[in-house]
C-alpha cells in the first residue's frame, strides 16, 4: 500500500480502527517520510492528528510524528489568530458604517465549523459585500491603510472577476471584496440576491456578521473545489465540504439545497462534488438527494476522472495550462495563430487589471506588446516541446485537456 492509499483509509470515516491499525503500525520511518509528504501535498496535515485522535490510532504513531503535527497546528493557529485579529479590525470598521458582510470560506470555516482554530489555515480574508456598497467598502479599507493591488474601477462591467482585486496592507493578510462567488461569464447564474435572503447570523473575530447559509456554504465549496479550480488544490477542499456536511448534520434542508444548484445552474457540480465526498471520505448522504440531482445516463469517466485529478493532480495548475493544451491539441497553423492572438489581445479592462494602467490611457496600447512578450518569455519551452512532441508534455496536455472536457461537462446544463 502506497502512502496515498493510506492517506484515503485513514480519511475515510467509514474505515475502521481495526482495519487501519496494522498499517499504521507497520509503517517503517521511511514510510512516515512519505505518508506526509502525501499529506502536506494534499493540504491536510492540519487535520490528520484530528483524524488519528479519533480514531484511537494516536498510541501507535510515533512520538516525534506526533510532535510534529502539534507543532503545526500551534503555528497555525498563531497566524489564525494573528489574521482573525485583522479581520476584526476590518469588520468593526464596516459594521460602524452599518455595511453588511458574509465571512467566505477559511474566515468563516476555522471560527464556526472546525473544531480547533489550528486545523485549517486561512489565507485571504474574503468577505462579500453588496455590490452597491462596494465603493463605500473600498473608501473604508483605504482609510485603514489598504491599497488596491491593480487598477480597478467599479463601475466597469467587471464579469469576468468575482472581486475587487486583492487589497494590501503591511504585515497584513490580503483581503479580497467579493459581491458574488463566481465570475458572471461563467456557465452558472448566482442568485446573489438569495445569498443574502438565506444569510445566517455568525460571530467572527468577535464581530457579528453574517454567513451563508449551510445550503449556499456547501454548494460555494463544491463550485471552489470542482469548477474554479479544475480539482487541482488537493483533498483539504473535499474535506472543508465533509467537514460542513457534519458540522450541520441534521439541519441541511436538502430539497433546498438542490433547488438551488438546480437554480444556478449547478446540478452537475453538486452530484459530483457528493459522489466523491460518499467515495473518498465515507460521509453518508440521503439517497434520494443523490437520485434527484443525478444527471441523465452519466458516463462513469466523468466520476473516475474527477477523482483522479482530485488526488493526483494537486498543484498542476502551472505545469499545463488550457490555453498550452488547447494549442497542443490544435492541428492547424491558423487556429494556433488564432488562439496566440486571442491571449494576447484582452479586453481593454482585463489587460488594465493585468498591468496596473487605466484603459482609457494610451498607455494600455504598450501593454499589448509587454503581453505577447511576457507570453512568449513564459511559454515558449512548453510550446516548443509540443512542436516536438515531446512526450511527457503531450501527456501533460492530454490530462489537461480531460480537465477542460470535466469542466465543460460540469457546465453544461
Amino acid at each position: 500500500m502506497n502512502s496515498l492509499q493510506l492517506l484515503l483509509k485513514i480519511l475515510n470515516n467509514k474505515i475502521p480502527k481495526s482495519a487501519l491499525q496494522a498499517d499504521i503500525q507497520a509503517l517503517k520511518s521511511r514510510d512516515w517520510e512519505e505518508l506526509l509528504f502525501e499529506v502536506d501535498k494534499q493540504g491536510v496535515k492540519l487535520i490528520l492528528s484530528d483524524h488519528l485522535r479519533r480514531q484511537g490510532l494516536s498510541e501507535f504513531v510515533p512520538d516525534a510524528i506526533l510532535e510534529g503535527l502539534r507543532a503545526a497546528n500551534l503555528l497555525t493557529t498563531a497566524s489564525n489568530v494573528r489574521i482573525l485579529h485583522h479581520a476584526g479590525g476590518i469588520l468593526k470598521a464596516f459594521k460602524k458604517q452599518n455595511l453588511n458582510v458574509i465571512g467566505l470560506k477559511g474566515l468563516y470555516l476555522v471560527e464556526s465549523i472546525y473544531q480547533h482554530i489550528g486545523s485549517r489555515n486561512i489565507g485571504d480574508l474574503d468577505l462579500l459585500i453588496r455590490k452597491k456598497d462596494l465603493q463605500r467598502a473600498l473608501h473604508i479599507m483605504q482609510k485603514l491603510g489598504y491599497k488596491l493591488s491593480t487598477w480597478y474601477d467599479v463601475k466597469a462591467p467587471n464579469k469576468d472577476i468575482k472581486h475587487v482585486p486583492p487589497m494590501f496592507k503591511t504585515s497584513a493578510p490580503p483581503v479580497e471584496l467579493h459581491w458574488t462567488i463566481l465570475e458572471e461569464d461563467e456557465p452558472f447564474t448566482i442568485d446573489t440576491k438569495g445569498l443574502w435572503e438565506r444569510a445566517l447570523p455568525a460571530t467572527i473575530a468577535g464581530v457579528d456578521m453574517l454567513a451563508l447559509s449551510p445550503e449556499d456554504l456547501i454548494l460555494h465549496l463544491c463550485l471552489h473545489l470542482t469548477y474554479q479550480h479544475h480539482f487541482n488544490i488537493g483533498l483539504r477542499s473535499l474535506v472543508d465540504v465533509a467537514t460542513v456536511l457534519h458540522h450541520f448534520n441534521g439541519q441541511v434542508d436538502w430539497q433546498k439545497l438542490a433547488d438551488i444548484a438546480q437554480g444556478w445552474g449547478a446540478t452537475r457540480v453538486l452530484w459530483l462534488s457528493m459522489i466523491l465526498v460518499g467515495d473518498i471520505l465515507g460521509i453518508d448522504l440521503p439517497s434520494n438527494l443523490l437520485m434527484q440531482i443525478e444527471p441523465t445516463d452519466p458516463d462513469p469517466w466523468i466520476i473516475e476522472e474527477a477523482r483522479s485529478q482530485l488526488i493526483s493532480k494537486v498543484g498542476d495548475a502551472e505545469k499545463m495550462t488550457p490555453d498550452l493544451a488547447k494549442f497542443a491539441a490544435e492541428r492547424g497553423l491558423i487556429a494556433r495563430l488564432r488562439l496566440i492572438l486571442q491571449r494576447i489581445f484582452l479586453p481593454k479592462p482585463t489587460l488594465a487589471r493585468l498591468y496596473n494602467v487605466s484603459p482609457m490611457s494610451l498607455r494600455v496600447y504598450g501593454c499589448y506588446f509587454k503581453r505577447a512578450k511576457d507570453l512568449f518569455k513564459q511559454y515558449r519551452g512548453s510550446v516548443k516541446q509540443i512542436l516536438d512532441h515531446d512526450a511527457s508534455t503531450l501527456a501533460d496536455a492530454k490530462s489537461q485537456q480531460n480537465s477542460q472536457s470535466l469542466k465543460n461537462w460540469m457546465g453544461d446544463r
